[in-house]
């Protein structure tokens, strides 16, 4: 099986030559997509809605999650651990992440591969409007 691999630096693109994945639905999608991945631990989805629909209510933002999380499933199968309080990306054996790569392969001292993984920087052309909290978590991860 070829690997999966999710380049977060740069504009998001998954490739998967086997398997080639739904498109995005949304910005948010991408947002919720780029989040979980670079968190690397369970997120309450209580704080998931509050990130990405500040203004709805927290059923609206909870429902707007759901169908969300519905989505990534749909996009990246069997790479996350979903439950009723919690969101977490966990990856699987095929799907290589470039921001994961490119850390990895840094710590081991193989720049040149590293820097094959480079595109850009960390989700390139992404901009979630009316989201001050994840757009500042995003200008910091830049």
């Amino acid at each position: 099986m070829s690997p999966r691999n999710v380049f977060l630096l740069g504009p998001l693109h998954i490739q998967d030559d086997a398997n080639p994945p739904p498109p995005l639905r949304s910005q948010r999608t991408a947002a919720l997509l780029a989040y979980l991945v670079a968190q690397a631990r369970p997120v309450p989805r209580d704080a998931l809605a509050a990130l990405l629909w500040p203004d709805a209510d927290l059923a609206t933002g909870r429902a707007n999650l759901r169908r969300e999380l519905h989505n990534l499933n749909r996009i990246l199968p069997g790479c996350w651990q979903i439950d009723r309080q919690a969101a977490h990306f966990v990856g699987s054996g095929e799907t290589r992440i470039d921001l994961h790569e490119v850390r990895r392969l840094d710590e081991a001292g193989q720049w040149r591969e590293a820097a094959a993984w480079l595109r850009g920087g960390f989700m390139a052309g992404l901009n979630l409007d009316g989201s001050l909290e994840f757009e500042t978590w995003l200008s910091g991860e830049r």
